[in-house]
C-alpha cells in the first residue's frame, strides 16, 4: 500500500475522532440557562425586558430550545428563537425578520 494512502487513512478517523470529542465536549458544557440568557440579551438589545423570555424545548428535529421572548403589553411584537444542540440559531421570528419582505423587482 503506498504511503499516501496509508496516511490518509490514518488522518480520516483521527479527524473525526476530534470532531466528536468537540461537539461533545460543547454538548456536554453548554446548559440551557446560557441559551436563554444569550437571546435574552438580543432581546434586551432590541429594547424588551429579560424577565419577558421563556424556552420550552424543541419540538421538531435538531432543536434543543425554543427561545419566546413576548412583551406583556404587545404580544404580537414577539421574538421566537429555535436553537440547535450546541447553541446555534436554526430559525428566528421576530418582527424584523417578519416585515422584510423582498421587494417586488417586476418592472
Amino acid at each position: 500500500m503506498p504511503r499516501w494512502a496509508f496516511m490518509s487513512l490514518a488522518i480520516l478517523p483521527a479527524l473525526a475522532a476530534a470532531l466528536g470529542l468537540r461537539l461533545g465536549w460543547m454538548t456536554a458544557t453548554l446548559d440551557e440557562s446560557r441559551i436563554i440568557e444569550r437571546y435574552a440579551r438580543v432581546y434586551e438589545a432590541a429594547g424588551g425586558a429579560r424577565a419577558d423570555c421563556l424556552a420550552r424545548p424543541g419540538k421538531r428535529g435538531f432543536e434543543r430550545l425554543v427561545v419566546v421572548c413576548v412583551p406583556p403589553d404587545r404580544p404580537a411584537a414577539r421574538h421566537v428563537w429555535a436553537v440547535g444542540p450546541w447553541g446555534q440559531l436554526l430559525r428566528a421570528d421576530t418582527p424584523r425578520t417578519r416585515d422584510s419582505t423582498p421587494e417586488d423587482t417586476a418592472t
